[in-house]
């Protein structure tokens, strides 16, 4: 009796005169593919969303991006004040994630000067470690949608992005 292929096993039901071939899930010929028309869930379609990471901790920032990236957003990365100022001469981003403390120009008078450089004032999302009341207190007062702590929950800024993108603006 020949060897059946690892892909392939053959059955015969008793008495019956046909045969039936199951393959294995990980042969290439029986994946399936989405309608090409139909939606492949019942979710609304969110709006393309573009997000800014500004920190100077450029592992953290590319690690980031990268994750962002991955899950459909728009993503540049700056890991200075002056970086990201100069990115925004030709791109409006809809969502700015700011450290709040890097050298130089820190998160709270980037946010401003990005709200002076935008056409259009981006959404303002502080990722620090000062989990004080006072520093809180002063990112609301600066202007910051959300204040986050570090190491960011990253299905939760997810999820906060996600919502973002279905906000008119």
């Amino acid at each position: 009796m020949a060897a059946k292929k690892p892909a392939e096993r053959a059955s015969i039901s008793a008495g019956a005169k046909t045969s039936h071939v199951q393959q294995s899930k990980k042969d290439p010929r029986t994946r399936r593919t989405p309608l090409r028309g139909k939606p492949t869930s019942s979710k609304p379609r969110q709006r393309h969303l573009s997000v800014l990471i500004v920190d100077d901790d450029s592992v953290a920032t590319k690690s980031l991006a990268i994750f962002l990236n991955a899950r459909g957003f728009d993503v540049r990365a700056a890991t200075s004040g002056p970086e990201a100022l100069a990115q925004v001469k030709n791109w409006n981003p809809d969502v700015a994630l700011l450290d709040l403390i890097m050298p130089g120009m820190d998160g709270f008078e980037l946010a401003g000067r990005l709200c002076e450089a935008s056409k259009r004032r981006p959404i303002l999302v502080a990722i620090t470690g000062l989990g004080h009341l006072p520093a809180r207190e002063r990112t609301l007062a600066a202007g910051f949608e959300r204040h986050l702590l570090k190491p960011v929950n990253l299905p939760a800024l997810t999820k906060l992005l996600n919502h973002f993108a279905t906000l008119k603006r």
